[in-house]
């Protein structure tokens, strides 16, 4: 999953369209976004919450299953989900990754809301059935910049890839949040939802390293190391 690679519709369609590089050296954008925030969007960024979810093993899946089905689950999945951010979340899917969706909201705690629910909407999966998904879902916030719009929409942006970075750290089933989102939406939630820190974890997105959580509640047994070894210290 690589925020920007591809700009799939939400009926699991693969076709994928190259947006141009989102590899952001420190706070710079590269030249390849400089050109695309410049020709398609308002330069003007915006403080968001992103979220992404992601499938675990997809290819994997895509073998046992077959072109088509997994293209069924996939359309299901999204759809699931969509209805999931309508009800309560106040989010939006910008769009498809291939394997999962890249999701925006207004604020932190919206978005753990909404991903404590997908988790729970995936958490029981039929182990003896091949027609399942399991995801991993990760967040960050921050500045983002809009491009495009409609089937080209996409956002960019530093913050973008430490949320797809912080994902991949995820065992499946499990929420993972950068600090920040810890600090803002811990105040805001309640006692049911818990936190874990797992570490300062070294990121290509942050040279000094970023202190991840998993955000869970009563039912979740947490992670008890990250699926990543790049870590700056140990577990806390």
């Amino acid at each position: 999953m690589k925020p920007g690679q591809s700009n799939n519709s939400l009926n699991g369609n693969s076709n994928c369209r190259q947006t141009g590089v989102i590899i952001v050296a420190d706070q710079a954008f590269s030249y390849e976004q400089d050109i695309l925030v410049s020709r398609y969007a308002n330069p003007t960024p915006a403080t968001k919450t992103i979220l992404f979810d992601d499938v675990v093993k997809s290819t994997v899946k895509l073998d046992q299953l077959g072109d088509e089905r997994f293209r069924e689950l996939l359309y299901q999945h999204n759809l699931l989900i969509s209805d999931i951010i309508e009800q309560c979340c106040g989010g939006e899917i910008i769009k498809s990754t291939g394997d999962g969706l890249l999701m925006v909201f207004p604020d932190p705690a919206s978005a753990v809301r909404c991903a404590l629910k997908i988790q729970e909407s995936f958490s029981k999966p039929d182990k003896q059935n091949q027609d399942t998904l399991q995801l991993r879902l990760g967040m960050d916030m921050g500045p983002v910049y809009e491009v495009g719009g409609g089937n080209t929409r996409d956002i960019l942006g530093l913050h973008v890839n430490t949320a797809s970075k912080i994902t991949d750290l995820a065992s499946a089933g499990h929420i993972l949040a950068a600090e920040s989102i810890y600090r803002e939406a811990s105040r805001i939630l309640g006692s049911d939802i818990l936190w874990k820190q797992l570490g300062t974890y070294q990121l290509d997105t942050h040279k000094a390293g970023i202190i991840v959580y998993e955000v869970y509640n009563k039912r979740t047994v947490p992670m008890t190391q990250l699926r990543n070894k790049h870590a700056v210290s140990n577990e806390v």
